[in-house]
């Protein structure tokens, strides 16, 4: 738990991250022992398995989350903004935000009309992100210091933990990267047949450009991408089939490498692991359609924890799914050979 709220609790707007790397250098570093960032934000760090010609397995996970950017101040101390990444405007009025400034941050709250004084008409609408401004409270001459156009914004975080679940605003993916860093743990402490890579990346809410450029420099054999997808809630019937405690998800489809997606199978029915699937028939929306088309082409194998709420201030996952998705992933990277890679391009030793 103080790894996760360590995690949560770093500001890592999408296209802010850099703001988070100091911190976020420091825990990656004291896991593996040696980080790496390069130009666009992506912190890297090998785990060696000290073999000649081992292939490399890139374990990774996006660290940046959705947020808002300050777009204007406003009279007696409100802000208008616009969304960075996938925000939902139904959410916004009534959630809490931080604005962060040049030197310090500011509170605030998003607020709406009372329901007393709308007509009936007004009632049926959703207010659009234009028309909503945040509250600070704060002097304009203070704000106009501190908050320049394009100041990020995220939501006040408040991590609570119920029904064997936790849930906060950034799991997505914040907890994607507690497994990578959890798996690496072990890791470290094991026999490996193939160099392990791994990459937290910037930018996946905002265009996917982290992931692309971080495996541009590492260049892997295989990508083993972390995430978050649907989970089942009573207004999601139809729409999504993985359940909360039904174990992670391995997601199938044209895009992914059918050879890795079936070994990520065979390895937990090899650990007795409950396991979901999921099929995506275009774009699977991670940063791993992106790496696929590296260089010469990467292979890519999906697998993510069940969220509800997603892209909101009360994303709930499951510990016990998050146990088993670091336990699989864990034995798929200790267990990748490169006989692996060589069957996948139809080589032989």
């Amino acid at each position: 738990m103080e790894l996760i709220e360590k995690l949560l609790n770093i500001n890592s707007v999408s296209g802010f991250e850099k703001s988070a790397n100091s911190e976020l250098k420091n825990i990656v570093g004291d896991i593996l022992g040696n980080v790496n960032e390069d130009a666009c934000g992506n912190l890297t760090g090998i785990i060696p398995c000290g073999k000649n010609n081992a292939p490399t397995v890139m374990l990774t996970a996006h660290y940046d989350i959705i947020g808002l950017i300050s777009k204007g101040i406003h009279e007696n101390g409100f802000v208008s903004f616009a969304p960075t990444g996938g925000i939902d405007s139904r959410l916004l009025p009534g959630a809490e935000v931080v604005i962060h400034g040049k030197t310090k941050d500011f509170y605030g709250i998003i607020g709406l009309r009372p329901p007393h004084i709308l007509t009936a008409e007004e009632m049926k609408k959703t207010e659009s992100i234009e028309k909503l401004l945040i509250d600070t409270g704060v002097n304009n001459d203070e704000l106009e210091k501190e908050v320049p156009f394009g100041s990020p914004i995220s939501f006040r975080n408040t991590v609570r933990y119920f029904g064997g679940c936790v849930s906060a605003s950034g799991l997505d993916n914040k907890l994607g990267c507690y497994a990578v860093l959890s798996a690496a743990k072990r890791l470290k402490n094991m026999p490996l047949n193939s160099n392990i890579c791994v990459a937290l990346t910037v930018s996946e809410d905002t265009g996917r450009s982290g992931g692309k450029t971080a495996a541009y420099n590492i260049n892997p054999d295989m990508a083993l991408v972390i995430d978050a997808t649907f989970a089942k809630t009573p207004e999601c019937e139809g729409r999504t089939e993985n359940e909360i405690g039904g174990g992670p998800v391995i997601c199938k489809g044209p895009s992914l490498n059918r050879f890795y997606t079936d070994k990520l199978i065979k390895t937990a029915g090899s650990l007795n692991l409950p396991f979901q699937i999921e099929v995506e028939g275009g774009d699977n929306g991670t940063d791993a359609f992106v790496i696929e088309t590296v260089k010469s082409g990467v292979p890519c194998a999906l697998v993510s924890f069940p969220l509800k709420y997603m892209h909101s201030p009360v994303e709930t996952a499951s510990f016990e799914d998050t146990e088993k998705l670091i336990t699989l992933i864990t034995e798929f990277s200790a267990n990748f050979e490169r006989r692996d890679f060589l069957h996948y391009v139809k080589k032989t030793d």
